[in-house]
């Protein structure tokens, strides 16, 4: 799929190198980057890594809120769209059930996290609209295929860590190591402190429990 972007040297940006032309930059990302001599023999415009056209999606002007764990993302994310709706913000979701604003469907399921390129569209649209928030779901086939490289999260949250996508991932092992790597940065977090497989960077992290107390 083609992206028109106004202003700027080329016309279109596409992560599909097939789509490749003169008027056609190709977004390099971590997934098609095999492909990058075949955009080249395309006569792309440019080659573009993707963190230096998320600026020109409105990804610095939307605050983006990412949700992962085995359990509970597609939930957690409802949650917290309906809440800030009902708090009088606009924002947008996207996740398993689709991609949402405004209380609206805008595109049907598909992946739980989409392309790189995807992604940065569906915010695109959402800052178009005036969303202030974007909420994501965020999958561990996403967090090991870089799907959401350059993509500045104001707040990651982690649901659970249980047992999932065994056939892709290697072990359990590599599964929880992979859904932990996404919260090795210095940005804020919040944690469910009843799993014990968490591992995160205690810095700007925050805790939640998971379940009530016993009385």
């Amino acid at each position: 799929m083609k992206i028109e972007l106004p202003e700027q040297p080329f016309r279109y940006v596409t992560e599909n190198s097939t789509e490749c032309t003169e008027d056609t930059a190709f977004v390099l990302t971590a997934q098609n980057r095999k492909y990058l001599e075949d955009a080249k023999s395309r006569n792309a415009h440019s080659i573009i890594a993707a963190e230096s056209v998320a600026h020109l999606f409105g990804l610095n002007r939307i605050k983006i809120i990412g949700i992962t764990g085995t359990n509970g993302k597609t939930t957690t994310a409802s949650a917290i769209y309906s809440l800030l709706l009902d708090l009088g913000y606009k924002a947008a979701m996207q996740g398993t059930r689709g991609f949402f604003m405004n209380d609206a469907v805008v595109e049907g399921k598909s992946l739980t996290t989409p392309s790189v390129l995807n992604t940065y569209r569906h915010i695109y649209q959402a800052v178009a609209s005036g969303c202030e928030y974007f909420i994501m779901e965020v999958s561990s086939h996403a967090i090991a295929q870089q799907r959401i490289e350059g993509i500045p999260f104001e707040l990651k949250v982690l649901t659970n860590i249980t047992q999932d996508h065994l056939d892709y991932h290697k072990d359990l092992d590599e599964y929880i190591r992979i859904k932990n790597s996404f919260f090795k940065d210095d940005g804020k977090k919040l944690i469910n402190r009843d799993e014990s497989r968490t591992d995160f960077n205690f810095k700007n992290a925050y805790t939640y429990a998971s379940e009530s107390p016993a009385s």
